[in-house]
């Protein structure tokens, strides 16, 4: 197998360098991928900057992909189950592309599995974030507690937007503080910021340019703004830096113990 697709992608490397109209597509393509590359990092705005780099990604693809389509002139390299080589080529962009799909779809279904979390359908928590969702006019996300001591909570956006907050969150921290939480998480909704980070991770796995970007920078800004979003709110920086200490605390004596 390995054999048939190495022979198929010389009979499509061939194809493609020996057509005029492929190398000026494939020039077209990488100038318009590199205006959409400094485009991406021009802007601090979150949804643009996915719009652009889904587009430069795109551009990084379609000479392969027009080639594909254009092509009337497949042979077989090596006839197995009549298996032509466009179709080995189509399965192998197929497939890419029905990953990145399928991962996107099924990220929230990982994360409510992988977490052995449970959802959260009443009580003070859930009123809780009812009340924030219908004093901000967000649309309602899914709630999540995880079985953890350690305290911790995030939140992910994609097609079913959900916050996780671990049991030990919940148990150190009270009602305000808790809000707090909420809020900074429901900023991150707000802003698809999941998204953000599922959009650089793809990014990392198919543009070469990928090493040219660095996440501390970006995520240390998303989670600036969240703060200002909750003290914003609450009209004071009180709560989110006494659920920050009792946090930091809970965490310190967990690697204590552990330790």
């Amino acid at each position: 197998m390995n054999l048939i697709l190495i022979e198929t992608w010389k009979a499509y490397a061939l194809h493609f360098v020996t057509s005029p109209v492929n190398v000026l597509v494939l020039i077209a393509s990488l100038i318009f991928s590199l205006l959409f590359y400094f485009l991406f990092k021009r802007t601090d705005r979150i949804k643009v900057k996915v719009s652009y780099l889904y587009t430069h990604i795109f551009f990084l693809f379609f000479p392969f992909l027009f080639s594909l389509f254009t092509s009337t002139c497949w042979k077989c390299v090596i006839p197995v189950c009549d298996c032509s080589p466009s179709v080995v080529l189509y399965g192998t962009f197929g497939g890419i592309g029905g990953a990145v799909i399928s991962s996107f779809l099924l990220l929230p279904y990982l994360y409510t599995w992988a977490s052995r979390s449970r959802e959260v359908v009443s009580g003070l928590l859930q009123e809780q974030l009812e009340d924030l969702c219908c004093r901000l006019n967000l649309p309602l996300p899914r709630l999540y507690t995880i079985n953890d001591v350690a305290p911790k909570a995030y939140s992910i956006t994609n097609i079913r937007p959900s916050i996780f907050v671990s049991v030990g969150l919940c148990e150190i921290l009270n009602d305000k503080e808790m809000e707090a939480v909420l809020l900074h998480e429901l900023d991150h909704l707000r802003n698809k910021t999941s998204l953000w980070r599922f959009s650089i991770h793809t990014l990392k796995i198919f543009s070469p340019l990928s090493t040219f970007i660095t996440l501390d920078r970006s995520i240390q800004r998303e989670e600036l703004e969240a703060d200002a979003f909750a003290v914003h709110e609450q009209g004071t920086v009180v709560f989110l830096n006494s659920a920050k200490k009792k946090v930091n605390e809970m965490n310190r004596k967990i690697h204590e113990f552990q330790g």
